[in-house]
């Protein structure tokens, strides 16, 4: 094996503050402020004269957009508004309104969220032909009782605001965002903030769309009201001072002291002297300083706080004039560790990036780890190509890897491979397979997941089985990027006591988009996997599942998680299962690990620390259930990126290695956690 060293940093002597914000952010804070209707053409669209059930009138709609009741949060009983809702991993909801272009853009309206597991997000539209993700676009991210809000500037997305308060359940929030073609602020709830984080350039823009978080994303379920759209901007648009927040890179000690926390800008003829600051973490005011200008015209604010190991909040600076007019920055911060891998495994080489990587710990004692590979997380974004699985593994605990190798790389896209060893020693690959030829204009085609056999320790392949399965038939209507009626694996094979095998599956069936998950069977060693095998989980009435994994554990039980978050278990070996039922954090593509003694590992990425999914683990014990488990914290890139779908294997004795992909550095990455990491830990 020719070994190559896995790039490690050591964190043993030191610790970080990750925070998760926009390199540009500007908030001014105007009191009393409340998004009011957009002046001239912004007429307000109150939606009470449209019909309950109906399409908004002059809309363009995809998936389920109607007009609701929606008498709560202070509004009269007969209100009404527009209802996004979004429980479908196949269908991208999505309605957009038809404005004349214009170089100024002003929108104004009303949100409430029923429901926002993913992020739903509001865009202004450029020109015809320019970018379909628009000018200025943003999501709208649950971070317990607030809305972090994310703005997307073609490549990833960052945080630019916080909305305090904004996501509860039932109640209403004022929403404003005025734009340039350079430049937006939103108003949320009276507090601006203000962003230079734009997605595409064009000479003007007009539409305003509305959606849920794509086409795989499930739980999303909002209200919009009084909607103003001008193409003029409010005389009070981009009021306040220009303010940045500067304590966004790796602090190497949680004792802080004169750490710069911000800059703002002074006016012409004025000193910082004219202006009081106060800093707060957690709305708890720390010691700040301040000096200016600089050769820029800047005033910088410093801070001194001790902060404590994987504590996390929101750092605020507020700047306040002579005439009480108040400019702040709000930042998401979380103290950890591990904003540095352990491991850097695999790499980018030129516009090729690694994804989804899944890691075994085999007979031998050599960890085996595939992984998709292509330039695009998905060829279902413009530019993106079909990309193929491969293969390293690793015969000293991960330091040193071998040279990646192909295992399969067909026309289609390969992707989300899994990797299991049974007790006899033969390995079973699992990965699906999709059909883009002609998409957009035709739909993509899940063709199926496949399993192919290895008796040589990985050397050589068979040829690949499909997995039978009643949502495989692409036989329904288009429903966002594929037709209804398809199945794909996010889990790998579990072998059962009686020798048994289960393959998780999720998709849809071909009469309905609410997202579906199953277990297939397979009797002979996984060389078939029969239709009349599988299993269909149970949910509650309109709860869409999507990324399952299963695991066995002590006494014969299996277990399944289940993106959003959700779980579900058999007591007679995957023949039948309790309903689906949620726990209180949201999961991506969930993995499980069985430890010996009975213990459970479970991995994902989730919004537990905030940031864009992270990556989260859980350990839980035989006497547990899923919800007496604390979260651990393994490993958050250091931008607000693409990240996460873990996969963990135990490097020796209570020793794991959880791998996981991060778009900030285009890499896979991996973190050592051993039991004690989970030892009297506290939510």
């Amino acid at each position: 094996m020719s070994a190559r060293p896995a790039v490690s940093t050591d964190r043993r002597w030191w610790r970080t503050i990750a925070v998760a914000v926009a390199a540009a952010l500007v908030v001014a804070v105007v009191p009393g402020q409340v998004a009011t209707a957009a002046p001239a053409d912004g007429a307000v669209r109150t939606f009470d004269d449209e019909p309950v059930g109906a399409a908004p009138a002059d809309c363009d709609i995809i998936g389920d957009v109607t007009i609701a009741e929606a008498g709560f949060g202070g509004a009269p009983a007969t209100n009404r508004a527009m209802r996004l809702v979004d429980q479908s991993n196949s269908v991208y909801t999505r309605t957009w309104c038809h404005y004349p272009q214009t170089t100024e853009r002003s929108v104004s309206y009303r949100f409430s969220p029923a429901q926002i597991n993913a992020g739903p997000y509001v865009a202004i539209q450029g020109a015809p032909g320019t970018s379909a993700n628009g000018v200025w676009r943003f999501t709208f991210n649950r971070d317990g009782d607030d809305i972090r809000i994310a703005a997307y500037d073609g490549s990833s997305f960052a945080d630019v605001a916080t909305a305090v308060g904004g996501a509860a359940v039932n109640q209403w929030v004022d929403v404003t965002i005025n734009a340039t073609l350079e430049r937006a602020e939103l108003i949320v709830g009276g507090v601006r903030f203000e962003t230079e984080r734009r997605n595409a350039p064009s000479a003007s823009m007009g539409d305003v769309f509305f959606g849920s978080a794509g086409a795989s994303a499930v739980g999303v379920d909002y209200y919009i009201d009084d909607l103003a759209v001008s193409g003029e901007l409010p005389d009070h648009a981009f009021a306040g001072i220009p303010i940045e927040p500067l304590f966004d890179g790796a602090v190497e000690s949680v004792d802080v002291v004169d750490a710069p926390a911000a800059r703002f800008a002074l006016p012409d003829g004025s000193s910082a002297a004219d202006f009081s600051v106060v800093t707060t973490w957690n709305g708890m005011p720390v010691p700040t300083a301040v000096t200016g200008p600089d050769a820029e015209g800047w005033a910088t604010v410093f801070i001194s706080h001790v902060f404590r190991d994987m504590e996390s909040g929101i750092l605020r600076t507020i700047v306040t004039d002579a005439d009480g007019v108040e400019s702040a920055t709000a930042q998401s911060v979380t103290v950890t560790t591990r904003t540095h891998p352990d491991l850097v495994i695999v790499t980018a080489e030129g516009d090729q990036k690694p994804f989804f990587p899944e890691i075994a710990r085999l007979d031998d004692g050599r960890l085996a780890m595939v992984y998709y590979w292509s330039n695009e997380h998905s060829p279902g974004i413009p530019g993106g190509e079909s990309g193929q699985i491969r293969w390293t593994e690793s015969a000293d605990g991960g330091t040193t890897w071998s040279e990646p190798r192909v295992l399969i790389d067909t026309p289609a896209d390969d992707r989300d491979p899994q990797i299991t060893q049974l007790r006899d020693g033969n390995l079973l690959l699992t990965w699906f397979q999709t059909e883009w030829a002609g998409y957009p204009d035709v739909a993509a085609t899940i063709t199926g997941t496949y399993v192919a056999r290895s008796a040589d320790g990985g050397q050589t392949w068979s040829d690949p089985v499909l997995v039978e399965s009643s949502m495989s038939c692409g036989c329904g209507p288009r429903s966002g990027a594929y037709n209804l009626g398809w199945s794909a694996e996010s889990g790998e094979v579990v072998e059962l006591d009686d020798g048994d095998l289960l393959i998780p599956l999720y998709g849809t069936r071909p009469d309905a988009a609410l997202g579906r998950a199953s277990v297939v069977r397979s009797t002979d060693g996984g060389r078939t996997w029969p239709l009349e095998n599988e299993v269909m989980l149970p949910a509650p009435p309109g709860v869409g599942l999507s990324e399952t994994e299963v695991a066995v554990l002590p006494g014969g039980r299996v277990t399944a998680v289940i993106r959003p978050g959700l779980v579900s278990d058999s007591f007679d070996g995957g023949r039948t299962w309790t309903v689906a039922t949620p726990v209180p954090w949201s999961m991506q593509a969930p993995d499980l690990l069985t430890l010996p003694g009975g213990k459970v590992l479970l991995t994902y990425g989730g919004n537990d620390y905030g940031s864009n999914e992270p990556v989260i683990g859980r350990l839980l014990r035989r006497t547990q259930t899923w919800t007496d488990t604390s979260p651990v914290l393994l490993y958050m890139s250091k931008q607000n990126v693409d990240q996460g779908d873990p996969s963990s294997a135990v490097v020796h004795g209570s020793r794991f290695l959880t791998v996981s992909y991060d778009t900030d550095i285009h890499a896979i990455v991996g973190t050592f956690s051993s039991i004690r990491d989970y030892v009297n830990v506290h939510d």
